[in-house]
């Protein structure tokens, strides 16, 4: 039996190159702002009565400039030069039925 093994074309470094040992969840988990989440509630409830598949609803005429901002952030210090990942925290979850966290999500992304 033989084993394969992947070398990397490239040395890994910086915020990216973390193990167990130097990465806490302060490094990865990012907390939703309050005027996101409110920009977010504010969608969820101006967009109630659309009746099409979740990937046909537009972000036209929604205020969500906050959540371009933390998304932004959340792309440029998290997912391309920190680890790579993160954890959302902050939006309460309880605030809103399965179907309207569906669409929050759907908004954010």
């Amino acid at each position: 039996m033989s084993l394969n093994t992947l070398a990397l074309a490239d040395t890994i470094e910086g915020a990216s190159a973390w193990t167990r040992d130097t990465i806490s969840p302060a490094d990865w988990t990012l907390v939703f702002p309050a005027e996101c989440v409110a920009e977010l509630a504010q969608a969820v409830r101006a967009t109630q009565s659309h009746a099409g598949a979740l990937h046909t609803l537009g972000r036209e005429g929604l205020q969500l400039d906050a959540c371009q901002a933390f998304a932004a952030r959340l792309r440029g210090a998290y997912l391309d030069d920190g680890p790579l990942f993160a954890v959302l925290d902050g939006l309460p979850a309880a605030a809103f039925t399965d179907a309207e966290l569906t669409r929050a999500y759907w908004l954010f992304s």
